[in-house]
């Protein structure tokens, strides 16, 4: 009896978040637990091909090519506003997946909103977006611009 109970208790996870991913989303794009104050917490979709890999590196620094890029691990985001926060549409990239065969993966922010801060454990411990992807493995936070989940689909909907 007590085992039944026990089974039956959702995760604090699953009780503040809901997870959504975009409607055209690939299975290289990101997937997304949004908090009831609006917040969205970019994770690494299980269909992802770098959780089969090893992940080397995240590099937040993904425009270096044209030497105009913003590292988005270097940004300081202030008061209740957000002054500071990058502004992203959904094509944005938010990093650069590096695995240890050589294969880079973008990531898309796939949201358009503000950039609150990104994940800076995943500079030294890259392994987390795999070991750990819904918790110390996030790659991001974002604000939304308005009622940006509204063109997401309810991934427990779908399952």
């Amino acid at each position: 009896m007590v085992e039944c109970a026990i089974s039956s208790h959702r995760s604090s996870l699953d009780r503040n978040f809901t997870r959504f991913s975009p409607q055209d989303a690939t299975d290289e794009d990101a997937s997304f637990l949004a908090h009831p104050s609006g917040v969205i917490v970019v994770i690494l979709s299980t269909r992802h091909p770098a959780l089969a890999k090893t992940i080397n590196q995240v590099d937040f620094n993904v425009n270096k090519k044209k030497h105009r890029g913003v590292d988005r691990s270097q940004q300081t985001v202030i008061g209740k506003g957000k002054k500071g926060g990058l502004q992203l549409l959904p094509v944005t990239r938010l990093c650069l997946i590096k695995c240890a065969d050589g294969s880079e993966y973008p990531l898309r922010a796939g949201v358009k909103g503000t950039l609150i801060e990104v994940n800076d454990r995943l500079l030294t411990e890259p392994t987390l977006m795999q070991t750990s992807r819904e918790n110390k493995g996030f790659i991001a936070l974002i604000m939304p611009k308005g009622n940006e989940t509204k063109d997401m689909v309810n991934e427990s909907d779908s399952l």
